[in-house]
């Protein structure tokens, strides 16, 4: 069999997951985009078990499954644009449930055709084992790579086109007569409808919403890696967090930013750049304690232009943007002329400050276009201890950091971002943190002020008479002055954290503990002692779980029902299969999975992006993986020892390394994680139509990996997963080391 098929469909099927993830965000929420994982595992468990007992499947032809696989991806991008499957219907509409099942099923058709693909190839050409694995592993690589170039240039739908092609025209050679002709017509009449179909978000997204009125329209749609962004107009377009209540005066309008449907920001009109209503906002307040203009300001996450117009236009600083996003970056930089440039714009910030970069102001905005917040699984690396700990660092003598967020009854993230604050000045060896924090609030959000130094009564008072004036509320240290009604006094709840954190953080039904770079969950707050108390304060309804990312514990329990599902029945019926052939191959899919995610993790806090993070993670694991299985061919003998230095790295790195950054140094070894594979196929299977089982019981494992490595990483932190792997990968050599004794050695 020709191996140019399989290292394409691989390569097809791997950007198709990273497509399906956009896909996911963009029609429903990124919050479901973990779905896909599981959906792909899905894919091959089931295809891989089916080719094994269906006699059928295992008469059809490469060429065959190859057609189909290209074919396809044009047919469920058109699907996913006509499905009536939306998430906030599942609430009112029972037959939204039969949507989502067979929105699900179709999505895991082209994995199930890749897994029906590899088992023919495993089948056909056992002793090619080390081969096969090495070109699945190489292509999967460059499909990761593939749409994170591509899709800012041909967007989804181009990038649609382009797999559907690569399957297809790599078995045009080997047609011939009517197979030949009725291949490249039905592709010609199904493949450009893929161009020509977009696909919309949700009805229900804050964009449709606005887009429905009358007066509203659509700009421009910018694609990026990160997001799909949406420029449009409306007139019910406005936003201004925390502006005081004592200005009069029209808000500014603009053109509106919406993320993958979400609306996400505003940029104010060029007849606003010099509008006195920014001194009405709280962002003004450390420009106006400075007393001094000509300095340096960075601002975190692009929100709207105020956060450049405010310290560039008003107070003359020269202002260094954050921004992650690549399309908004790209918007930035080509498509909107902003008058005056007194700024710049960068990807990350943490390198700026590592180079030596010093601000006067640092602004982390963290109050989005509506009051809402990320999902409980997000992964925030700019509000851990650490991360707040280098931003202070960033700061100039006397200079301050300010935090916005939103203020969300009942307080959970005022009170982890205050914990958080004052166990980084804690570490940073300041004894006296109510020194150098203030915090108040707005009608709506919630302010931090920490300053390089301690405040002097001067500024104490000067910043009292503001809030006076703006009819704020003065909240940690409490010095009396306007009361803002509330159900909750967060003043006394500051008090408490603040004197007794422990055993507040103990009886507080909610998870607050401070945030690290281990655990950057900050949006996460379920306990699980507390799901009964949690549910009486959501009114007694389970959509709350749903909405803030607590479902991951009710996803493992359906996932492990689904594996058991498809994979018991197997178990029972294996040919020549064993229970140490059984828990090998699913101890290495488990170890893998749990590697994958530690350092997908890793690379997005290096790179300061999650989708960067993801893809460079999986083009430093796919390529040397299938290096690794090309040169176990060469060994005589399996090499035991030379495999044993993985785990041992990783138990050295658990134990010894403060930091999970230092991950990277095991990136030599990374061509020992494709041997395992291979070589138990080699030395564990006996018979050789039972290389789909096993393949399947490997895919089985990774199907609950991620959703367990999630729960494992929220109470334990990211470098666990550094000591399970190891473990589980000791175990499955001491497996290896055990059958590879007497005849099977020698077989090796």
């Amino acid at each position: 069999m020709r191996l140019r098929y399989l290292f394409l469909c691989s390569l097809s099927v791997l950007a198709f997951e990273v497509l399906l993830l956009r896909v996911f965000s963009i029609r429903y929420s990124y919050h479901y985009g973990s779905f896909v994982i599981s959906i792909a595992m899905t894919g091959y468990v089931s295809g891989s078990l089916l080719f094994l007992r269906t006699k059928l499947l295992r008469g059809a032809s490469a060429e065959t499954y190859v057609f189909l696989l290209g074919l396809s991806f044009p047919s469920l991008h058109m699907l996913f644009s006509v499905l009536p499957f939306d998430l906030p219907r599942l609430l009112f509409e029972r037959t939204q449930i039969l949507y989502m099942a067979l929105f699900l099923l179709l999505s895991s058709i082209p994995f199930f055709l890749y897994a029906i693909l590899f088992s023919l190839f495993l089948s056909a050409d056992p002793e090619r084992v080390p081969m096969i694995y090495g070109y699945d592993l190489t292509g999967a690589a460059l499909g990761v790579l593939l749409p994170s170039i591509l899709l800012p240039l041909l967007k989804i739908e181009g990038c649609f086109f382009l797999i559907s092609i690569l399957p297809i025209a790599s078995i045009l050679p080997t047609l011939r007569g009517k197979r030949l002709l009725a291949t490249i017509v039905l592709s010609f009449c199904l493949l450009p409808a893929v161009v020509m179909v977009r696909i919309e978000p949700s009805p229900y997204k804050g964009l449709m919403q606005l887009l429905s009125e009358g007066s509203s329209r659509l700009v421009r749609i910018l694609d990026g890696l990160d997001s799909r962004l949406y420029l449009f107009e409306s007139p019910r377009l406005r936003y201004a967090p925390g502006l005081s209540l004592i200005y009069r005066s029209p808000i500014p309008s603009g053109i509106g930013l919406s993320l993958d449907g979400e609306v996400s920001g505003i940029m104010l009109g060029p007849s606003f750049q010099s509008c006195e209503f920014y001194r009405f906002l709280p962002c003004a307040l450390p420009y106006l304690l400075q007393k001094k203009g000509g300095g340096r300001a960075l601002s975190i996450g692009f929100k709207s232009t105020y956060q450049l117009f405010c310290p560039s236009l008003l107070f003359g600083y020269d202002t260094v943007l954050v921004e992650r996003d690549q399309s908004i970056r790209r918007m930035l930089a080509t498509d909107l002329a902003l008058g005056p440039t007194k700024w710049k714009v960068y990807r990350g910030w943490r390198s700026l400050i590592k180079a030596g970069q010093k601000f006067d102001v640092i602004a982390l905005e963290r109050a989005s276009f509506s009051p809402s917040y990320p999902f409980g699984l997000a992964e925030e690396m700019d509000v851990t201890i650490e991360a707040l700990g280098l931003l202070l660092q960033g700061l100039k003598e006397g200079g301050i950091l300010y935090i916005e967020a939103f203020f969300l009854p009942p307080p959970r993230v005022e009170l982890r971002l205050f914990l958080t604050v004052i166990e980084a000045l804690r570490r940073a060896g300041i004894g006296d943190p109510q020194r150098r924090l203030i915090v108040f609030r707005t009608l709506e959000t919630v302010v931090f002020l920490i300053k390089n130094g301690t405040f002097s009564e001067r500024q104490k008072r000067e910043i009292e008479r503001i809030l006076w004036k703006r009819e704020w509320e003065m909240l940690f240290p409490y010095r009396g002055g306007v009361i803002l009604e509330s159900p909750y006094d967060l003043s006394s709840l500051l008090s408490d954290a603040f004197r007794s954190d422990r055993e507040f953080i103990e009886a507080y039904p909610f998870d607050i503990s401070a945030c690290s770079d281990d655990r950057p969950f900050f949006n996460y707050f379920l306990k699980l002692r507390s799901i009964r108390k949690i549910y009486e304060l959501s009114s007694r309804r389970w959509v709350y779980f749903l909405y803030e990312g607590m479902t991951l514990p009710f996803l493992l329990l359906v996932l492990l029902a689904v594996s058991s599902a498809l994979l018991i029945p197997s178990i029972c019926r294996a040919r020549g299969g064993g229970l140490i052939p059984s828990l090998y191959f699913a101890s290495i899919g488990f170890s893998f999975m749990a590697l994958e995610v530690f350092f997908i993790h890793v690379c997005s806090f290096l790179l300061d992006s999650s989708s960067m993070g993801f893809c460079f993670a999986l083009l430093l694991l796919l390529p040397a993986s299938g290096t690794g299985s090309l040169l176990i061919g060469r060994f005589r003998r399996p090499p035991l020892l030379v495999m044993l230095s993985l785990p041992l790295a990783l138990l050295v790195l658990y134990f010894t390394s403060p930091k999970p950054t230092y991950a990277v140094l095991l990136t030599p070894l990374f061509p020992l994680l494709g041997v395992f594979f291979p070589l138990g196929m080699k030395v564990l299977v006996k018979n050789t139509m039972d290389s789909p089982f096993y393949y399947a019981l490997n895919g089985g494992a990774s199907i609950l990996s991620p959703p367990l490595c999630f729960m494992l990483s929220l109470s334990f932190g990211f470098r666990t997963l550094l000591l399970i792997s190891s473990l589980l990968y000791i175990a499955a050599l001491s497996l290896l080391h055990l059958a590879s004794h007497g005849d099977e050695y020698d077989r090796a």
